[in-house]
C-alpha cells in the first residue's frame, strides 16, 4: 500500500480535504473563451491598428471633381517719402467654398521692373490666414530674372492665403504695381479628413468578431 492510499498525505499537511486548481473544474464554454482570446492575441499585429485608407499620393494627382486654379492680384505699390525706405504690400486670396486649395506655384513680377534705373529690393512670405507659412519666409526677388516660386501646403476650404512682401528703392511718389499669379489644385471637400481625403478607403475585417476555428 502506497503512503497517500493511507491519509498520510492529508496528514502531514494538517488538511482533510484538498481542493484541486480551478481550471480542473472549468466548463467547456470557459474553456472556448480562453482558447478564442488567445488566437485573437496572437493573431493581433504589433504596433498602431490598421488605417482605413490607403494613401497612395501626397495631393500631386487629382481626384475626380478636383481642379486646377489660376488666381491673380495686381497690387499698386508707391515710394515712400525718401528712396530706399521699405513700402510693405501683400495679395491674398481665398479657398474656394467646398475646395481645399494646395497652392503650388507662385510667380511674382513688378511693372515696370525697374524705378528710374535701379533694381527692386524685396522679400516676401507665403502666407496662410494672415501668418507665415513656415520655411517660406523671406525669400529674395528683384533679380530680374525671378523663378516662380514652388510651395506645397494645404488651406481649408474659405482659408485666406497669399503672398506678402516689403519692397525698397521706390522713389518718393512713383508707383509700381505688383502682379501675383498663384496655380495649385482644388481638392473637393468631403466627411473624410485632410491627410486622407485624396486616399482610397479600405475595409478591414474586425479580427475580434471572428469566429474560433
Amino acid at each position: 500500500m502506497n503512503w497517500w492510499d493511507r491519509g498520510e498525505w492529508s496528514d502531514q499537511r494538517g488538511e482533510t480535504n484538498q481542493a484541486w486548481p480551478d481550471f480542473y473544474n472549468a466548463s467547456g464554454a470557459d474553456l472556448l473563451g480562453d482558447a478564442s482570446a488567445t488566437a485573437a492575441m496572437y493573431a493581433t499585429p504589433l504596433g498602431e491598428p490598421p488605417s482605413d485608407f490607403d494613401v497612395r499620393s501626397v495631393y500631386e494627382s487629382r481626384p475626380v471633381n478636383a481642379y486646377d486654379f489660376n488666381f491673380s492680384a495686381a497690387t499698386p505699390v508707391t515710394g515712400a517719402n525718401s528712396t530706399g525706405e521699405q513700402v510693405l504690400w501683400a495679395a491674398t486670396f481665398a479657398a474656394p467654398n467646398g475646395y481645399r486649395a494646395v497652392p503650388k506655384e507662385w510667380d511674382i513680377a513688378f511693372d515696370p521692373p525697374y524705378a528710374v534705373g535701379l533694381p527692386f529690393d524685396s522679400t516676401v512670405n507665403i502666407t496662410q490666414a494672415n501668418a507665415a507659412v513656415p520655411n517660406n519666409q523671406n525669400i529674395i526677388l528683384g533679380t530680374g530674372t525671378d523663378k516662380p516660386i514652388e510651395t506645397f501646403f494645404v488651406c481649408e476650404e474659405n482659408t485666406v492665403f497669399g503672398v506678402a512682401g516689403s519692397t525698397s528703392l521706390v522713389p518718393n511718389g512713383q508707383t509700381v504695381h505688383v502682379n501675383v499669379n498663384v496655380w495649385g489644385t482644388l481638392i473637393p471637400v468631403t466627411e473624410v479628413s485632410p491627410p486622407f481625403c485624396i486616399a482610397n478607403q479600405l475595409k478591414f475585417k474586425n479580427i475580434a468578431e471572428e469566429e474560433p476555428t
